[in-house]
């Protein structure tokens, strides 16, 4: 079983809006309804659980009725969000214990990248299989420097045979992503930035499957403004 996680439980504080980014209407429905459309009609996708904070709950389960009542079935519910990111996901896999499998597959999907296409998601469960995971990356393009806390001092520069940044979808066995979140210690697990660092962490085998350059995160209201284009020009 394939089960998808809508992470949609962030406040937007960067996109200065009232209402978290993932919850604005563009077109008369949720930005999070964009991506959880996909997950909803995804052929290889069996479940979908959204991570929400509790006020925003009824209004998006109205939403899934008005708009997929034919995927109903789909939706296993909520979840609900954490202090951070990677708690909000561990709350998920918290609420899946004794519905999903050890060797079912959970697909971490940002509610905040709505141009996910169902052809991305199928690339990076197909990819995981036969190792702990798969995530969707985009290669860095640019010479990559680090430097130091002062924002100022140039330390050295980033080498690799391969350098991107991750987008979701990520995808993870769940029994041993699981337990690699349950050995973070708290200090740890507070600290995470990214999904794939647990995985990492315990050494899993984690594989990069090629991401999107339109998969972009939602973050600004320039970010906004470029989706809004996007759509207009699609019809949608």
């Amino acid at each position: 079983m394939n089960i998808a996680i809508l992470m949609a439980g962030g406040d937007g504080r960067r996109m200065q809006s009232e209402v978290p980014k993932q919850f604005l209407k563009i077109n008369g429905r949720t930005l999070l309804s964009y991506s959880l459309e996909v997950m909803l009609q995804h052929p290889y996708v069996d479940s979908v659980e959204i991570v929400a904070q509790r006020k925003f709950q009824a209004m998006v389960l109205a939403e899934i009725r008005e708009l997929y009542p034919m995927f109903l079935t789909k939706f296993h519910g909520f979840a609900e969000p954490g202090k951070t990111r990677q708690l909000s996901v561990f709350n998920a896999l918290h609420e899946l214990e004794g519905y999903a499998k050890d060797d079912d597959f959970i697909i971490l999907q940002d509610a905040s990248r709505p141009l996910v296409s169902e052809n991305l998601v199928t690339n990076t469960l197909m990819g995981a299989r036969g190792h702990d995971g798969a995530i969707a990356m985009v290669p860095v393009k640019d010479p990559v420097f680090s430097v130091a806390s002062n924002g100022r001092t140039v330390l050295k520069r980033a080498k690799g045979d391969y350098l991107g940044t991750a987008q979701t979808p990520e995808v993870f066995l769940f029994g041993k992503y699981l337990e690699a979140n349950r050995d973070m210690d708290v200090d740890t697990i507070m600290s995470v930035e990214d999904a794939a660092e647990p995985a990492l962490f315990a050494g899993l085998d984690i594989v990069a499957m090629e991401g999107k350059e339109r998969n972009f995160n939602v973050a600004t209201q320039r970010d906004l403004k470029l989706f809004m284009k996007y759509i207009s020009r699609k019809g949608s």
